[in-house]
């Protein structure tokens, strides 16, 4: 009887104790935000991991939740309207690039569907201002490259908060070595 009360015990144990991994996404969609967060002492917005497939705060709290990139929203000089950046978190070497701007969708898509032989840099650690149908490249402090399709900018005007932004994207991480974002 002691041992089978010792084998559901553990068994029990083994079962509390496992963790869940999380999915690590190679594709996706998400939308990043310059929005502040938190409260009294402590603000926060949000950024996100290529690759942990996830979001995380910035400032960093623990350096094993360290995100690739952040939204940053910058007031235009002389005027009240904001333009939207992707940031890199420091302590990225490597960065984002601008490959091409469309004025539609439809040959956004095109040409980031088509999009194979990864261009290598040159980088940078801010994008241009992001409009809709632009396409990047991100390389991530790991090496592994991202190709980025932006599909929407959102400007939010609030009376009780500052202003703050939101950019939709699309996104592909190619994480073996290679030149290309075809699966091999």
């Amino acid at each position: 009887m002691k041992i089978v009360k010792l084998f559901l015990f553990l068994l029990i144990f083994i079962v509390a104790c496992t963790e869940e991994k999380p999915e690590i996404k190679n594709e996706g969609e998400i939308t990043l935000s310059s929005e502040f967060l938190g409260s009294d002492n402590y603000y926060y917005r949000m950024g996100y991991s290529f690759e942990k497939s996830k979001f995380f705060a910035i400032p960093v709290l623990n350096s094993n939740e360290v995100p690739d990139v952040f939204l940053e929203d910058i007031p235009l000089p002389g005027s009240e309207d904001l333009e939207a950046f992707i940031y890199t978190v420091s302590g990225n070497v490597n960065g984002i690039l601008k490959n091409a701007e469309f004025n539609n969708l439809y040959d956004a898509e095109g040409f980031y569907n088509e999009y194979v032989t990864i261009i290598d840099g040159p980088w940078e650690s801010l994008s241009d201002t992001l409009k809709k149908f632009q396409v990047y490249t991100f390389k991530t402090s790991l090496n592994h490259f991202v190709k980025l399709l932006i599909l929407d900018v959102r400007v939010f005007n609030n009376l009780t908060v500052p202003d703050y932004m939101e950019v939709d994207l699309k996104y592909y991480i190619k994480r073996e070595s290679g030149d290309s974002f075809l699966n091999e």
